[in-house]
């Protein structure tokens, strides 16, 4: 699991170096990974699928429906234009 715990403090949106960097360190580790990993953007789940596609990560860990409550207030993602996003990700593999 690539996961960018440290990225403090935890955005909802993060920036794009965020995700950027974390595909840069996958890609230079790649040929050295032997078994399924997946990734997890923290907080934000259409980075976390954007950096899964762009990886090949096996499978992403994020919230993608519902509603939860943090340290940083309630949040509820919006499953729908995740949707949006996997169908588009689905399509181009």
């Amino acid at each position: 699991m690539f996961s960018n715990e440290a990225s403090l403090p935890y955005l909802t949106t993060v920036e794009p170096v965020t995700y950027v960097c974390m595909a840069r360190i996958i890609g230079e580790l790649r040929e050295e990974i032997k078994v399924p990993y997946g990734v997890n953007v923290l907080w934000d789940a259409k980075a976390s699928i954007d950096l899964a596609v762009a990886t090949g990560a096996s499978f992403v860990r994020e919230i993608f429906t519902g509603v939860y409550a943090s340290d940083f207030g309630c949040g509820t993602p919006m499953p729908a234009k995740l949707s949006a996003t996997s169908t588009v990700c689905t399509a181009s593999t």
